[in-house]
């Protein structure tokens, strides 16, 4: 996945990921999508989610970064209902 954003914050709670037995992602190793999609499933459950992303501000930066790698963000179902995931 594209390490390098411009985001206003980035949080992560490496505590979690160390407990889960995850790899924690480096500037030198970054994830790649497909890790970070195995990685956000693994972690979300039980109310919890395993990312968070607001789309507001950054949400062109992101979504090009996105769909330059070959990722989708907003997906249409059947019926033409659109979701994001």
């Amino acid at each position: 996945m594209p390490f390098l954003q411009e985001p206003r914050v980035l949080i992560a709670d490496a505590a979690r990921l160390r407990r889960s037995g995850v790899r924690v992602p480096t500037p030198e190793h970054p994830w790649s999508w497909a890790e970070f999609r195995q990685v956000t499933k693994e972690l979300s459950g039980d109310g919890r989610y395993g990312v968070a992303w607001p789309l507001k501000e950054p949400v062109s930066a992101t979504l090009n970064l996105s769909l330059s790698a070959g990722g989708r963000l907003f997906h249409r179902d059947a019926d033409g209902k659109i979701t994001v995931r």
